[in-house]
């Protein structure tokens, strides 16, 4: 488990999406969302080990809370899974804040959305909640146990308290998804009636072998897993 940082002074960084699938050589297009943390003012250089910014220098104060700028980036031929950086910089080079972006580059697989049918057999699942809803993650445990993983999994959670807003951003790599879950509870009761907003993203992945079967999902459950997508073992 890394717990990257919580800001309470200087420039958050995110990326939306923080992970992408991609085609060999395709063109991806990432935003990058700079934003003002505390009293910061002052400009901000972004800095990438891949590819292009739309802006590389930006100003950041009480005008200027919030910043969004393209981030271009082309996909590797080769598959495999990639992680380019991108920083900010403050005044003399100082280094405010860093986030990282993963690419993911596969053949291309027949994938859908929702829960998948009994008997499939899945090689791949990506699930993304952005409330404070640990259901669909509960009932992946329930139906899957230990035979798939999280193989990534990014957390992020953010609290106002007094007028100060703090940002935490968790990532775990190669986790099960019960211990995904006891992580997501302990964050959401730290922060407790401050806690303004919770997401979670995931790449589930066997635990053994190319694919897993899929079990039989009740409608109840088929109804928070709406958003689930998942990818079907190639024969």
């Amino acid at each position: 488990m890394k717990v990257v940082e919580i800001l309470r002074e200087g420039v958050d960084l995110r990326l939306k999406p923080q992970e992408v699938k991609a085609k060999p050589g395709e063109e991806l297009e990432v935003e990058v969302i700079v934003e003002r943390i505390g009293e910061f003012t002052g400009e901000v250089t972004l800095e990438v080990s891949h590819g292009v910014v739309g802006r590389m220098r930006l100003m950041v104060d009480e005008r200027n809370s919030v910043v969004m700028v393209p981030w271009r980036v082309r996909a590797p031929e080769s598959s495999g899974e990639y992680k380019f950086t991108i920083k900010a910089l403050g005044p003399g080079g100082r280094l405010l804040k860093e986030a990282l972006l993963k690419v993911v580059v596969e053949v291309e697989e027949a994938c859908s959305t929702g829960a998948p049918p009994a008997g499939t057999r899945i090689s791949n699942m990506f699930l993304k909640v952005e409330e404070k809803n640990l259901r669909p993650l509960e009932i992946l445990i329930n139906r899957f146990g230990d035979n798939v993983i999280a193989e990534s999994a990014s957390i992020e959670i953010e609290s106002k308290a007094q007028g100060i807003k703090s940002t935490a951003r968790v990532e775990l790599e190669r986790h099960t998804l019960a211990d995904v879950k006891k992580i997501l509870v302990f964050h959401v009761n730290h922060a407790g009636v401050f806690l303004t907003r919770l997401s979670y993203e995931l790449r589930i992945t066997p635990r053994v072998g190319n694919y897993v079967i899929a079990p039989q999902f009740d409608e109840n459950e088929k109804g928070y897993l709406r958003e689930l997508k998942y990818c079907k073992a190639r024969d």
